[in-house]
């Protein structure tokens, strides 16, 4: 394997810490930060289901502009 070193801001290191840990609860074993990654990238967008953290109100605005966006799409003819 070869060692790289990358930068990533200090608010991305920690979620995929806490990412990788969550791997290793469900796992049961050792989880490495290439393994959380190697996982991250090979997971489907189904994944990450209850990762975004959202109230009530931004959920009610996202389907509200969805809706929206819905009425103005227009398909050709």
């Amino acid at each position: 394997m070869v060692t790289k070193a990358i930068k990533i801001s200090e608010e991305n290191y920690h979620w995929l810490i806490h990412y990788a840990a969550d791997i290793q609860k469900e796992s049961n074993k050792p989880v490495s930060i290439d393994a959380a990654l190697t996982t991250l990238r090979s997971s489907s967008i189904a994944h990450l289901r209850g990762t975004w953290k959202m109230g009530d109100q931004e959920a009610e605005k996202i389907i509200s502009d969805i809706h929206k966006g819905w009425k103005n799409w227009k398909l050709s003819a």
